[in-house]
């Protein structure tokens, strides 16, 4: 008997509102079309170019079921953690492109999101991964992104209940302009990115004043 799928918010297209304050956060520059960034595609040694910006409409901040009833294939990413001072547990959305070729973004506040035109975590290339660091009403998935420490360790578990594991090398605070040049860098081999917005809140412009980055290079797998 097939298993039920746990239905995600649905990703909205168009950008009409993507400056919008607490809007999903790989976005580099938010509200900015022409600004392009970088992404790695499995099993392709070129970087590619390509906009990036935000999924339309505010994030559901609804509780998510428990991991034992979110289903996913089993070769996509299902759970991040994070250990140390970072503390983090999440569930994970796989997203892709919207309509208007730009990258989508979780549609929870409380889920990461995992960029399917990256590399799956574990295999060679970069994998990203991005998560809100606020919303409205309540703390989001990556609100503790920024206590994460070189050496902590950052698990991602699979459908099928594989593990991989990765050290965090580096962190890095930039500013938006740059956070592209810094998300995208060629990775060597296996690595992953996680990415949430950091900084004060500009009012302005409706986003935060810059990036928050972690490096993390695979140091291992895990079968079930």
């Amino acid at each position: 008997m097939t298993r039920p799928v746990i239905a995600l918010p649905r990703l909205l297209s168009g950008i009409e509102q993507a400056i919008l304050r607490y809007m999903p956060v790989v976005l580099i520059v938010i509200g900015s079309a022409g600004l392009a960034g970088y992404f790695y595609q499995k099993h392709q040694a070129a970087i590619v170019a390509m906009p990036i910006a935000a999924a339309n409409g505010l994030p559901s901040e609804s509780p998510l079921p428990k991991p034992s009833d979110y289903r996913v294939p089993p070769d996509q990413p299902k759970i991040i953690t994070v250990s140390g001072k970072a503390n983090i547990y999440g569930l994970i959305q796989k997203v892709g492109l919207l309509k208007n070729g730009q990258m989508a973004a979780p549609g929870n506040v409380h889920m990461a999101g995992w960029f399917s035109g990256s590399a799956r975590p574990g295999e060679t290339g970069l994998a990203i991964i991005d998560g809100h660091v606020d919303g409205r009403f309540s703390d989001a998935v990556f609100k503790n992104l920024g206590k994460a420490q070189p050496n902590d360790t950052v698990e991602v578990e699979f459908g099928n209940g594989r593990k991989v594991k990765f050290k965090v090398v580096s962190t890095k605070q930039v500013g938006v302009d740059e956070a592209s040049t810094a998300l995208f860098q060629t990775p060597d081999g296996a690595e992953l990115r996680l990415i949430t917005c950091a900084g004060k809140w500009q009012k302005d412009s409706k986003t935060y004043s810059q990036r928050l980055i972690v490096y993390a290079k695979l140091v291992g797998r895990a079968n079930r």
